[in-house]
C-alpha cells in the first residue's frame, strides 16, 4: 500500500515540474530555490548551448522539463560586416585595420584588396590617396599589401573597434601616438627583424612598394604576442545591418575624384552581382562592395611639411552620399571623438542600414568632386 502511495505521489510531483502551465511556477521556483526565500535565491547557470559533433546546432531540440520544441536561432551574423558565420566564431571575431599603397606605380602589386570587407580611402599627401583595408580574424587571406605608413585620422576609424593596426611607420604624430596608445594592437614592421616571416619583401616589386603580410602570419604574431590586452573582440555592430535593399533614386555610376586623373576612381552598378564595381587607372583588382560612403570631411596640407602630408577634420559630423542596390540618397556622418564609431543618418536622421557584405567610404574634401556619369 505505501509503495502504491510513494509511486503516486512521485507522478504527481514531476507531472507538476514537467507539465505544468505557469500557475505551477511558484512551485517549480520553490524547488529549484531550495526552499529560500526570492530575496535569499541565487541564479542558476545558464544551460550550455547544445551544439552536434559538426559543430553546429541541431534542427530543434527537446527541454528536458517539458515537450515544448525549441527551435534555436537559424544562424548567427557577424558584428563586423553582417553576412552570415558560424555560431562559434560570435564573440571571439576581431578586426585587423591594414595601411595599403595607392600609388600608381605601385597597383600591379595590389592584393587582397578585393577581399576586405570594409576599406576607408583617403588622400595622404601630395594629392596620393591611401587605403586602410579592414579585415576580419576569421578570414585567411594569403597576401595583402603593399603596406604603406600610417596617418592619424586612419587611425581613428579603428581606434574604436580595438583592433590591430597593421603599418610600414608612419608620420611623426601617429607614431608618437601609438607608443602609449593601449586602445590597439600597433603591427609596425620597423619592429620586426628580417628574420620574423609577420612581413617579407616580394622582389617582384620595387620598394618601398613590395612589403606584404597575411592573415595567417598576423594571427601567429597577435598568438604570440604579450600585448594582446590592447586588443578586444566584436561585442555588437558597427552598424545597422539589414536584408532590405535601399530603394531610392537609382544611379548608374559614381565619379570620384580625389586629386590628380590618376586618383579618379569610378563605380558602377553592376544589376548581376548586386553591387557597385570599382575600376582606376592601372588597377587589375575585381572589387565589388554592397555598401558605397562618399563622406565630405575638411582637409589641408601641414605647413612646411616637406611630403605635403595632410590634416582631417573627421571629429563632428559632416554631409554624405550613401550608395546602395543602384540608387543613393543624401545624409550625415557623425563622429563624437576619436574613439567613438563613426555613423551615417539620412537626412530625415534615421541611422542608414547597411546591406551585409563589403563597404567602401571615400573621403572627399568637397562632394562637388563626386559626380554621376
Amino acid at each position: 500500500m505505501y509503495r502504491i502511495w510513494f509511486v503516486g505521489i512521485t507522478f504527481i510531483f514531476f507531472l507538476l515540474l514537467g507539465f505544468g502551465e505557469w500557475k505551477y511556477a511558484p512551485l517549480q521556483k520553490f524547488i529549484f530555490s531550495s526552499g529560500k526565500t526570492s530575496s535569499q535565491e541565487k541564479l542558476r547557470e545558464p544551460i550550455a548551448p547544445l551544439f552536434t559533433e559538426s559543430g553546429t546546432l541541431p534542427s530543434e531540440y527537446t527541454s528536458f522539463f517539458s515537450n515544448f520544441f525549441i527551435s534555436p536561432p537559424k544562424e548567427q551574423t557577424s558584428f563586423f560586416d553582417g553576412i552570415s558565420i558560424q555560431r562559434s566564431e560570435i564573440g571571439f571575431e576581431y578586426v585587423v585595420g591594414i595601411m595599403i599603397d595607392n600609388l600608381l606605380s605601385a597597383r600591379k602589386g595590389q592584393v587582397g584588396i578585393d577581399e576586405s570587407p570594409l576599406v576607408v580611402e583617403a588622400v595622404a599627401e601630395g594629392g596620393i590617396t591611401r587605403f586602410l583595408a579592414f579585415f576580419s580574424s576569421r578570414q585567411n587571406t594569403e597576401k595583402v599589401g603593399p603596406i604603406r605608413s600610417a596617418r592619424p585620422y586612419f587611425l581613428d576609424f579603428l581606434k574604436p573597434l580595438h583592433g590591430a593596426f597593421v603599418h610600414a611607420g608612419g608620420s611623426d604624430e601617429v607614431l608618437a601616438e601609438l607608443r602609449t596608445l593601449r586602445s590597439i594592437l600597433d603591427i609596425d614592421d620597423g619592429y620586426f627583424s628580417l628574420e620574423n616571416p609577420t612581413f617579407w619583401r616580394d622582389l617582384e616589386y620595387p620598394a618601398p612598394h613590395n612589403l606584404f603580410t597575411s592573415l595567417a602570419e598576423i594571427r601567429r604574431y597577435i598568438t604570440s604576442s604579450k600585448d594582446t590586452n590592447s586588443l578586444s573582440v566584436l561585442i555588437e555592430n558597427i552598424w545597422n545591418f539589414s536584408r532590405i535593399p535601399l530603394s531610392a533614386e537609382k544611379v548608374l555610376k559614381i565619379r570620384t575624384n580625389f586629386s590628380a586623373p590618376e586618383y579618379i576612381a569610378d563605380w558602377v552598378w553592376d544589376e548581376e552581382r548586386e553591387s557597385f564595381v570599382r575600376s582606376q587607372e592601372s588597377s587589375s583588382l575585381d572589387i565589388s562592395v554592397q555598401n558605397l560612403v562618399v563622406m565630405e570631411a575638411r582637409m589641408w596640407p601641414i605647413p612646411d611639411d616637406p611630403k605635403g602630408r595632410m590634416k582631417m577634420e573627421n571629429i563632428g559630423t559632416g554631409n554624405i552620399l550613401f550608395f546602395q542596390n543602384g540608387s543613393f540618397i543624401r545624409g550625415t556622418w557623425k563622429k563624437s571623438s576619436r574613439d567613438a564609431q563613426i555613423q551615417f543618418f539620412d537626412l530625415d536622421k534615421n541611422p542608414i542600414s547597411f546591406l551585409a557584405g563589403k563597404t567602401w567610404i571615400a573621403i572627399l574634401d568637397d562632394l562637388q568632386k563626386l559626380s554621376f556619369l
